[in-house]
This record gives C-alpha cells, structure tokens and sequence, in this order.
C-alpha cells in the first residue's frame, strides 16, 4: 500500500503536468498566432504574397 506522503506526490505531479500542458498549448497558439501574423500583416488587404505562410503552416 501507499502511503499518504507517496499518494500526494502523485498527485503533485499529475497536477504539474496538467499545468506544464496548458502552458505549452499557451505558447503554440501564441506562436501560431505571431507567424499568421508575420505573414498577413505585408501582404496587404485581400491579397497574398507568395503563398509562403500556408506551406508554413501546413
């Protein structure tokens, strides 16, 4: 059987990895987000430049 002390500190790790998990998903939209924008932002209303952001991101 496990103790109390061990039952804990399982618990402290699956919550940290959950935490660890939601920030990282943070990070991949915000990276997503800037390199959309990198590229959307110098081609101009309606038009695209080269195509190189979607071969980017696809």
């Amino acid at each position: 059987m496990k103790s109390d002390i061990e039952k804990l500190a399982e618990c402290g790790l699956q919550n940290g990895a959950a935490m660890m998990n939601r920030e990282s998903q943070r990070l991949d939209a915000a990276l997503y987000g800037a390199v959309v924008n990198a590229f959307g932002r110098d081609t101009g209303a309606g038009s695209r430049a080269d195509g190189a952001g979607e071969r980017l991101l696809s």
